[in-house]
Protein backbone atom coordinates (compact mmCIF):
# COMPACT_ATOMS: atom_id res chain seq x y z
CA UNK A 1 0.00 0.00 0.00
CA UNK A 2 0.96 3.16 -0.69
CA UNK A 3 0.22 6.82 0.30
CA UNK A 4 0.72 9.83 -1.63
CA UNK A 5 0.75 13.75 -0.53
CA UNK A 6 0.85 16.71 -3.05
CA UNK A 7 1.24 20.60 -1.83
CA UNK A 8 0.47 22.74 -4.59
CA UNK A 9 0.89 26.64 -4.36
CA UNK A 10 -2.41 28.35 -5.64
CA UNK A 11 -0.80 31.81 -6.13
CA UNK A 12 1.71 30.08 -8.64
CA UNK A 13 -1.04 28.50 -10.85
CA UNK A 14 -1.35 25.23 -8.48
CA UNK A 15 2.42 24.29 -9.12
CA UNK A 16 4.00 21.42 -7.23
CA UNK A 17 6.14 22.58 -4.32
CA UNK A 18 6.40 19.58 -2.11
CA UNK A 19 5.62 15.55 -2.76
CA UNK A 20 5.71 12.85 -0.26
CA UNK A 21 5.34 9.66 -0.51
CA UNK A 22 5.16 6.71 1.55
CA UNK A 23 5.31 2.51 1.17
CA UNK A 24 4.17 0.36 3.55
CA UNK A 25 3.83 -3.46 3.77
CA UNK A 26 0.67 -4.86 3.14
CA UNK A 27 -1.93 -3.65 4.72
CA UNK A 28 0.48 -3.03 8.06
CA UNK A 29 1.34 0.38 8.94
CA UNK A 30 5.07 -0.78 9.04
CA UNK A 31 6.87 1.16 6.63
CA UNK A 32 9.01 0.19 3.91
CA UNK A 33 10.59 3.19 2.43
CA UNK A 34 9.13 7.17 1.94
CA UNK A 35 10.37 9.70 -0.71
CA UNK A 36 9.91 13.56 0.19
CA UNK A 37 10.85 15.90 -2.47
CA UNK A 38 10.72 20.28 -1.53
CA UNK A 39 10.85 22.47 -4.34
CA UNK A 40 13.04 25.22 -3.26
CA UNK A 41 13.03 27.93 -6.14
CA UNK A 42 9.95 27.97 -9.34
CA UNK A 43 10.97 29.88 -12.71
CA UNK A 44 7.79 31.63 -14.28
CA UNK A 45 8.90 30.51 -17.77
CA UNK A 46 5.88 31.79 -19.62
CA UNK A 47 2.54 33.46 -18.21
CA UNK A 48 1.09 31.98 -15.27
CA UNK A 49 3.19 28.83 -16.00
CA UNK A 50 5.82 27.81 -13.12
CA UNK A 51 8.77 25.72 -13.44
CA UNK A 52 11.04 23.84 -10.17
CA UNK A 53 14.32 25.12 -10.77
CA UNK A 54 16.31 23.79 -7.61
CA UNK A 55 14.72 20.95 -5.59
CA UNK A 56 15.58 18.34 -2.65
CA UNK A 57 14.43 14.57 -2.70
CA UNK A 58 15.10 12.77 0.39
CA UNK A 59 14.71 8.71 -0.15
CA UNK A 60 14.48 6.64 2.91
CA UNK A 61 14.49 2.98 3.44
CA UNK A 62 12.96 0.69 6.69
CA UNK A 63 14.11 -3.16 7.23
CA UNK A 64 12.73 -4.15 10.10
CA UNK A 65 10.89 -1.18 11.30
CA UNK A 66 14.39 1.13 11.38
CA UNK A 67 15.98 3.42 8.98
CA UNK A 68 18.19 1.36 6.47
CA UNK A 69 21.53 2.57 5.34
CA UNK A 70 20.21 2.90 2.28
CA UNK A 71 18.49 6.36 2.75
CA UNK A 72 20.02 9.73 0.85
CA UNK A 73 19.11 13.27 -0.20
CA UNK A 74 19.62 15.08 -3.08
CA UNK A 75 19.52 18.64 -4.32
CA UNK A 76 18.85 19.30 -7.94
CA UNK A 77 19.29 22.73 -9.34
CA UNK A 78 18.53 23.19 -13.47
CA UNK A 79 20.35 25.95 -14.88
CA UNK A 80 19.19 25.75 -18.33
CA UNK A 81 15.88 25.14 -19.46
CA UNK A 82 14.04 25.46 -22.91
CA UNK A 83 10.45 25.95 -24.12
CA UNK A 84 9.67 23.84 -27.06
CA UNK A 85 7.46 26.16 -29.09
CA UNK A 86 5.64 22.75 -30.50
CA UNK A 87 5.62 19.46 -29.38
CA UNK A 88 5.09 16.16 -31.07
CA UNK A 89 1.69 14.79 -29.89
CA UNK A 90 3.11 10.90 -30.60
CA UNK A 91 5.45 11.51 -27.49
CA UNK A 92 2.06 10.84 -25.31
CA UNK A 93 0.50 7.63 -27.00
CA UNK A 94 1.44 4.40 -25.72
Amino acid sequence: MNRQRWWLDPLRNYALIQYEREGFQGNSSQPMGSELTNVKELQQIAPGVWYPTQFTTEISSYKDGKLDDSSFQATTKLTNLTILSKVNDRIFQQ
